[in-house]
């Protein structure tokens, strides 16, 4: 009755799904529709990126302003609009949005990781490190096969599968033995 909850949460990353996230979860607590028994919620922005360079700051500003257009529901638009951060690194970045026509799933695995590993060798020969290259995918089985299609073309690649003991070179070699 007399403590007090601190709910740290960003709407715009729960947009993606990813683990279950739910950007209405985070609105509902400011529209008073949430199971704790305060009388006003607070809720306080973070203005600035401290992160992110500010290339891909700037991209998701526009990005999630262009966003808000789109949506019907005011809540939701009103959390884009207003969702907007300054960057505080000065560094460049680099955002690339691919698209793959492809006429089947087949045809689309074989060209999307050849895609990928097209992108990351021109921003090698811009003189971008690949401990600064971070690639998404929308599915576990695209971000497999780019992870294999990159190995083999001696990319290193850290990722979820790639960190697994059975991926190990040393640990298949001890199993073939």
């Amino acid at each position: 009755e007399h403590g007090s909850l601190t709910l740290v949460g960003d709407a715009k990353q729960s947009i993606y799904r990813w683990r279950g996230g739910k950007a209405e979860q985070f609105m509902e607590l400011c529209q008073k529709k949430h199971p704790f028994s305060i009388e006003e919620p607070q809720l306080v922005v973070l203005p600035n990126n401290y992160r992110s360079a500010q290339t891909i700051v700037q991209f998701n500003n526009d990005f999630f302003r262009f966003a808000a257009g789109c949506f019907l529901n005011e809540t939701h638009r009103d959390l884009f609009l207003n969702s907007g951060q300054g960057p505080v690194s000065k560094k460049e970045g680099y955002v690339n949005i691919s698209f793959i026509e492809a006429e089947n799933t087949s045809e689309e695995m074989e060209a999307y990781p050849v895609r990928v590993l097209e992108i990351i060798n021109s921003q090698k020969a811009k003189g971008h490190s690949l401990s600064n290259i971070c690639i998404l995918t929308r599915t576990r089985k695209e971000s497999i096969a780019v992870a294999n299609f990159l190995s083999e073309n001696a990319i290193p690649v850290i990722s979820a599968e790639s960190l697994l003991v059975s991926r190990s070179p040393k640990v298949v070699f001890i199993n073939a033995v």
